[in-house]
């Protein structure tokens, strides 16, 4: 899905390049030399355990960091990654800047049981995913 979700940057002109963890995205090299963006997405059992240190050292000195991931459940009970990732990100020296929440299921969307319409967040085990975006703490006003 890489190719695809590249596709509308490459169409407004921009450069890009996509890479899978661990390939260089953890490589450190001088700060203006690396990516303006930089996305992770991973299943929250996955993201509870990523160090944003990993990924920040392939940002540009005011690059962006975009995380995707989702709550959801676990042999263990639910699983919400936000508070470790954020926790982390900060230990790595990364500002929690905004959270965005993308639907997966239109607001509003039904679906059809039977002979009845019912809300599309009853029948679907989840309904959004959340984009959490991180920068680099600066002493910059």
């Amino acid at each position: 899905g890489l190719t695809e979700a590249v596709w509308p940057v490459v169409r407004l002109g921009r450069g890009v390049r996509t890479q899978v963890v661990g390939d260089e995205v953890g490589r450190r090299g001088p700060a203006n030399e690396g990516f303006d963006v930089v996305i992770a997405a991973g299943e929250p059992d996955v993201v509870v355990r990523m160090r944003p240190s990993l990924a920040a050292g392939a940002l540009r000195s005011d690059g962006v960091l975009a995380v995707i991931t989702h709550s959801g459940r676990s042999v263990s009970g639910f699983v919400d990654p936000t508070a470790g990732l954020v926790r982390a990100a900060h230990e790595d020296g990364l500002r929690y800047l905004d959270r965005i929440v993308l639907l997966q299921v239109p607001a509003g969307a039904t679906h059809r049981l039977g002979d009845h319409e019912v809300p599309a967040s009853a029948v679907w085990d989840r309904v959004h995913a959340d984009l959490h975006v991180f920068g680099r703490v600066t002493t910059d006003a």
